[in-house]
C-alpha cells in the first residue's frame, strides 16, 4: 500500500499557553517561533494527510503562487539526498543537510494549523473569548471530534484562513436541524487521514430499520418511590423486549470493478473485503460484494434513490445508506452534493482496508481474560503457555527467532528483495544477526533484545496473551443488504445465530468466539455458530476478511452497541475460551436522545466541553475491580448476597459504558452510585436500616494487583506496602512476606494463612483475592522470571575483534582521553533517565524519546572532532566501551556508531548473511503462528 505523507504541525498543552498569555514569539530576534524552536520544545507532531489539511494548502496556494509546494516526487528527491549526505562524515554534508531540512519543513510544515490539549476548562474559555496568539497570528476554533474529545483536544486556525477553510470544509450544506455534538463529530470527518480516491457513483438507499423481540437482561431506572438512600439506580430483570434494529448501520456496498479501481489507487496488489471511507458528512466502510450482478439477474437496471431520483445501476460504483451520509438532508440530490464537492476542492478517501490475508494470531486483554471462568489453574496455565513459549524463544540463544521479533512483519513481505533489507530497517541489531548469528552472544545484542522484550512480559501481566486468530471488521449478511437495497423482502444468507468468516471456514472451525473492547459484562464474549452454504459461496466470494453478521440476532447489542462502520471483534478458537465462557443474556436499555437545532457557530465550543474528560477508563477500571472482589466470595453459596450484588453491579456498568459514550453526544447520563466505589460514614442519627458492613465489603475503592503493571503510583504504593509487611512476617515468621507469597496454600501453616487473609489481603492497597486476571498475573511472572537473567554475560574476545575495522592499531591518548569523556558525559545522562524511570511506567515512553535525541548531540560533537575518519571514531568508541569498560554496558558505541559496527561486521564476516522470510509451505521455524525458512540474503 502506498504511504501516507505525514505533515507537520504544533501541538501544545493549555497550561504552557497559560503560562505564556495565550501569545507564543521567539524572545530572542525577530524571526518568530521558529520550527526549529517547536521541534526542540516538542511541541511539533507529525499528522497523516486529511481533506483539512489539503484544503489548507489550497487556498495558501492560491494566495501565494511563489511559495513552495508539496510536490511528492520533488520531496522524495530531497530525502534521497539527505540520506546520501548522511554517509559522509563532514562539515559540507552537515550544511547541506541543514538546507535539505529546511526546504522539506517549508513543504511540509503547517502553521496554520494549530492542537492544543484543554488542560483546564477556563483556558478554553480564554482561547474561544480572546483567541490564541503565536508570532502575531491570531488563531481560533475550527473543529473538535468525537475522538479528539474524549482527550481533551481541539483543533484551532489561523484566523485568517477561518472564513475560507471553514466555507469549503462544509461543502455547501444547507442548515438543518441536529444536535450540536453530532454537528461537530461530522464537520470534523474532514480531519481523519485519508488516502485519496476515484469519485464514485453514488446510490443512496434508506437505511434498513425493523423491531424484533429479544430474550434480554433489561436495564431500568429504579421508580423514587421504591428507591432507598443506600441502593442502585437501576436494576436489571429479565425480560423479552421489542427492540429496534438498523440492520445495515454505517455501511455500505462497493462494486467489484470500482472497488479494483481503489485498489490500484492505493498500490494494492489485491482486492481489499473493505474499505472505510470518507467524504463531506460520508462515513463508514463499504464491502465488496457484486450488486451489479444481483441486479442483472433480478432484471433491474434502475432505481430511485433515497431523494427520488432514478440511478442507472450499471453505471453505480457505491451503495450508500441514510445512516452513512450523516447531512443527506441539507443536499437536494446526490448530483447537488457531487458538484458542491468538485466546488469546494473536497475529494473522496479511504482512511483503512481491510488486508490481504488476516493475521493467524493476536494478543489478548485483561478485559477479554476476566470475563471468563478461570477458576481452574489448569485453564489458566494452558492460556498463558503458548506466550510463555514464545518469550522464552526470543530471549535464547537463536538469532533467528530474535530477527523474527526484531522486524516483525517485515519478514512477512512478498513483494520486496531481501536484498535490500538493510534499506527497509535502522535495527542495527537485526543487521548485525543477519550478518553474524554469531553476534547473539555478544552483551549488547542480547541485553537489547531482552529489553525489547520487557515492555511484552510487562504487558503479559496485563492479559496480553498469545491467541490464535484476529482482529477483523463486523460484516451485516450483504446478501440481506442486496435484497434490501433492491426492495426485495429481507431473509438473508446466514439464520440466526449463524455467522461467515473466510478465514476461520478454510481452517474447517465451525465454533469460535467474538470480543470487542471495551469488553465489561460476560455475555460480551459471544460465541458465534460458523456455516458456508450456496448463498455465501456465491456472494460472499470477495469477503475474505471480516465476520459475517446474520441480521436476525441481537450480536450487535452483545457487542456493546456495535455497529458495521468499521468496529472490529477478536476471534478465537481458544479451546479455553469456548470452554470457559459464560452463557449470560444480553444487555440492553432504552436509549436516551437530545432535542436537535439550528446550529450556531459560536455555541459549539459548549459542545466540545462537554464532551471532555471521558470517563470511560475508569469506568472499565471499576468493573474490573468489581471481578477481582467477587472472586473473594465466589463459591462459597454464604456470600450470595454479595456475589449477587456485584454481579449486579457489573451488568449495570455495561450500561454506564455506553453512557460514557452518550455523554459525548450531548445526552445527560445517570451517574454511577457513590458507595460503589467509596466506603458509607456511619451516622447514628440515620432512620434507615442501611447495612453498613455489606455495603463496605464490596466496596471497589482500589486497583487489581495486576494494575500495579499499568500505573506506577500503584507499583510504588504496592512495594512501599511489602517492604513494611516484609519486616512484620520476619518478626512474626522468621520468614520473607515474598517467600510467604510464593508458597503454595497447602505448604502454608495456619497462622500464615490467617495472617494473609486477615491482614495482608484486606489491608494490601491493591486487590488480590485470586481473581482471573490475577492469576494469569501472578502465573506469568513465576514463569517469566529467569528471562532477564539471561541479560548479564561477557562478549567473546572474536566478536569484539569482528566488530572493529581493522584499519586502527593505536590510538592517541588524547583522542582516548576525549571519546572517555563523551561516554561519561552520555552514562551520566543515562543515568539520570534511569531514576526518572524507576518504578514509572507511564512515563517511560515519553522520557526515553526525550534521551533519542541526545546521541545525536554526542555525534555531532565526534564529528566536529574526527572531522572524515568515522572508522577511527567508532573504532576509538569500541575500544572505551569494550577494553577501558569491560563490565559496564555497551550502548554508547552501539546508539552512536551502529551503521559503522554493521559496516565492520559485513566486512569481517566469514558467512553468508542469512534471514528468516515466511514459507507456509515449506519452512521449518515456527514463529506466531506462521512457518519461516531461512534463505541468504546480499547485502
Amino acid at each position: 500500500m502506498k504511504k501516507l505523507q505525514q505533515f507537520y504541525i504544533m501541538k501544545f498543552s493549555s497550561t504552557r499557553l497559560d503560562k505564556f498569555g495565550y501569545h507564543l514569539k521567539r524572545i530572542l530576534g525577530n524571526s518568530g517561533y521558529h520550527i526549529r524552536d517547536i521541534r526542540q520544545n516538542g511541541e511539533l507532531i507529525a499528522l497523516a494527510d486529511n481533506q483539512a489539511l489539503r484544503t489548507i494548502r489550497n487556498i495558501r496556494y492560491e494566495r501565494n503562487p511563489n511559495i513552495m509546494r508539496y510536490d511528492p516526487a520533488i520531496l522524495s528527491d530531497l530525502y534521497a539526498q539527505k540520506k546520501n549526505l548522511k554517509k559522509q562524515f563532514n562539515d559540507y554534508a552537515k550544511r547541506q543537510i541543514s538546507i535539505i531540512n529546511g526546504k522539506i519543513d517549508e513543504m511540509l510544515f503547517i502553521p496554520e494549523y494549530v492542537s492544543v490539549v484543554i488542560d483546564d476548562i477556563s483556558h478554553y474559555r480564554k482561547i474561544i473569548r480572546d483567541g490564541l496568539y503565536i508570532n502575531g497570528f491570531k488563531y481560533v476554533r475550527l473543529m473538535c471530534s468525537a475522538g479528539q474529545a474524549r482527550v481533551n483536544t481541539v483543533i484551532l486556525i489561523r484566523e485568517d484562513f477561518d472564513a475560507e477553510l471553514k466555507k469549503r470544509l462544509r461543502c455547501g450544506a444547507k442548515s438543518v436541524k441536529i444536535t450540536k455534538n453530532k454537528y461537530n463529530a461530522y464537520f470534523a470527518l474532514s480531519s481523519s487521514a485519508t488516502y485519496t480516491i476515484p469519485h464514485p457513483n453514488v446510490y443512496l438507499i434508506d437505511d434498513c430499520e425493523i423491531e424484533m423481540e429479544k430474550k434480554v437482561d433489561w436495564i431500568s431506572k429504579i421508580p423514587k418511590e421504591e428507591k432507598k438512600a443506600i441502593a442502585n439506580n437501576e436494576r436489571v430483570s429479565e425480560e423479552i423486549k421489542t427492540l429496534p434494529f438498523n440492520l445495515f448501520d454505517g455501511c455500505g456496498a462497493v462494486s467489484v470493478e470500482f472497488a479494483k479501481r481503489v485498489a490500484d489507487e492505493l498500490e494494492l496488489d489485491y482486492i481489499p473485503s473493505a474499505f472505510c471511507v470518507r467524504c463531506a458528512y460520508v462515513k463508514g466502510m463499504v464491502f465488496v460484494v457484486d450488486f451489479k450482478q444481483y441486479a442483472a439477474e433480478c432484471g433491474i437496471t434502475e432505481m430511485k434513490d433515497l431523494y427520488g431520483n432514478l440511478v442507472d445501476i450499471t453505471e453505480t460504483d457505491m451503495i450508500l445508506t441514510k445512516s452513512q451520509f450523516k447531512l443527506w438532508n441539507a443536499y437536494d440530490s446526490i448530483q447537488e452534493y457531487d458538484r458542491l464537492c468538485e466546488e469546494n476542492g473536497f475529494l473522496w478517501g479511504v482512511t483503512k482496508v481491510t488486508p490481504k490475508t488476516d493475521d493467524n494470531c493476536f494478543r489478548s486483554n485483561y478485559q477479554f481474560c476476566q470475563a471468563i471462568d478461570l477458576t481452574n489453574d489448569d485453564d489458566v496455565a494452558e492460556l498463558c503457555d503458548p506466550t510463555v513459549k514464545w518469550l522464552n524463544g526470543i530471549s535464547i540463544d537463536d538469532p533467528n527467532q530474535a530477527i523474527l521479533f526484531l522486524l516483525g512483519k517485515l519478514c512477512d513481505k512478498d513483494d520486496i528483495d531481501f536484498n535490500n533489507i538493510f534499506d527497509l530497517t535502522s535495527d542495527n541489531v537485526a543487521k548485525a544477526l543477519i550478518v553474524n548469528p554469531e553476534m547473539i552472544s555478544e552483551e549488547y545484542i542480547k541485553s537489547n533484545i531482552i529489553m525489547s522484550i520487557n515492555k511484552k512480559i510487562r504487558e503479559t501481566y496485563l492479559g496480553k496473551l498469545i491467541l490464535d486468530g484476529n482482529f477483523s471488521v463486523m460484516i451485516p449478511d450483504m446478501y440481506a443488504f442486496m435484497q434490501h437495497a433492491f426492495g426485495h423482502t429481507v431473509t438473508g444468507a446466514l439464520k440466526e445465530f449463524e455467522h461467515y468468516s473466510y478465514f476461520w471456514n478454510k481452517r474447517g472451525k465451525t465454533d469460535v468466539v467474538a470480543m470487542r473492547s471495551p469488553l465489561t459484562w460476560r455475555s460480551e464474549v459471544n460465541k458465534l455458530n460458523l456455516k458456508n452454504n450456496e448463498l455465501t459461496e456465491k456472494w460472499f466470494k470477495y469477503l475474505t476478511s471480516g465476520i459475517v453478521y446474520n441480521v436476525w440476532g441481537c450480536d450487535c447489542i452483545i457487542h456493546a452497541d456495535s455497529d458495521f462502520d468499521g468496529d472490529i471483534v477478536a476471534t478465537t478458537d481458544n479451546p479455553v475460551f469456548l470452554r470457559c465462557r459464560y452463557d449470560n443474556l444480553p444487555i440492553t436499555y432504552s436509549k436516551s436522545t437530545v432535542d436537535k437545532e439550528y446550529i450556531s457557530e459560536d455555541e459549539l465550543y459548549k459542545a466540545d466541553i462537554q464532551s471532555f474528560d471521558s470517563t470511560i477508563g475508569r469506568i472499565t477500571n471499576i468493573s474490573t475491580a468489581f471481578y477481582e472482589i467477587l472472586a473473594r466470595y465466589e463459591g462459597d453459596i454464604t456470600f450470595k448476597r454479595e456475589q449477587d450484588e456485584i454481579l449486579e453491579r457489573l451488568k449495570l456498568i455495561r450500561k454506564s459504558q455506553g453512557d460514557s459514550i452518550d455523554k459525548a453526544k450531548g445526552i445527560k447520563i445517570e451517574p454511577m452510585p457513590k458507595h460503589w466505589t467509596r466506603k458509607i460514614s456511619k451516622k447514628p442519627d440515620n432512620v434507615e436500616d442501611i447495612d453498613y458492613e455489606f455495603y463496605n465489603s464490596i466496596v471497589a475503592d482500589k486497583k487489581p494487583y495486576f494494575f500495579r503493571y499499568l500505573y506506577s503510583s500503584e507499583n510504588s504504593k504496592y512495594l512501599k506496602y511489602l517492604d513494611k509487611e516484609n519486616d512484620v512476617c520476619m518478626m512474626l515468621f522468621q520468614k520473607s512476606i515474598y517467600d510467604i507469597l510464593d508458597s503454595a496454600p497447602e505448604d502454608l501453616t495456619d497462622a500464615e494463612r490467617d495472617y494473609l487473609i486477615d491482614k495482608f489481603y484486606p489491608y494490601s492497597p491493591l486487590i488480590d483475592y485470586n481473581g482471573r486476571m490475577n492469576k494469569i498475573c501472578h502465573y506469568m511472572e513465576k514463569h517469566l522470571s529467569e528471562i532477564k537473567r539471561k541479560r548479564h554475560m561477557k562478549t567473546p574476545e572474536h566478536l569484539v575483534k569482528s566488530m572493529y575495522s581493522g584499519t586502527n592499531l593505536n590510538f592517541a591518548e588524547e583522542d582516548i582521553e576525549y571519546m572517555n569523556a563523551q561516554y561519561l558525559d552520555y552514562k551520566s545522562q543515562k543515568d539520570s533517565l534511569r531514576v526518572k524511570r524507576k518504578s514509572d511506567y507511564t512515563h517511560s515512553v515519553s522520557q526515553t524519546s526525550e534521551f533519542i535525541k541526545y546521541p545525536l548531540a554526542i555525534r555531532d560533537r565526534i564529528t566536529d572532532k574526527f572531522i572524515g575518519d568515522v572508522q577511527y571514531a567508532c573504532d576509538l568508541a569500541i575500544y572505551v566501551c569494550y577494553e577501558l569498560h569491560p563490565s559496564r554496558t555497551k550502548d554508547f558505541c552501539w546508539s552512536i556508531f551502529g551503521n559503522q559496527i554493521v559496516e565492520n561486521l559485513k566486512k569481517n564476516s566469514t558467512v553468508t548473511p542469512k534471514m528468516p522470510v515466511l514459507d507456509e509451505k515449506n519452512g521449518t521455524i515456527s514463529y506466531l503462528g506462521k512457518k519461516y525458512s531461512v534463505v541468504e540474503v546480499n547485502v
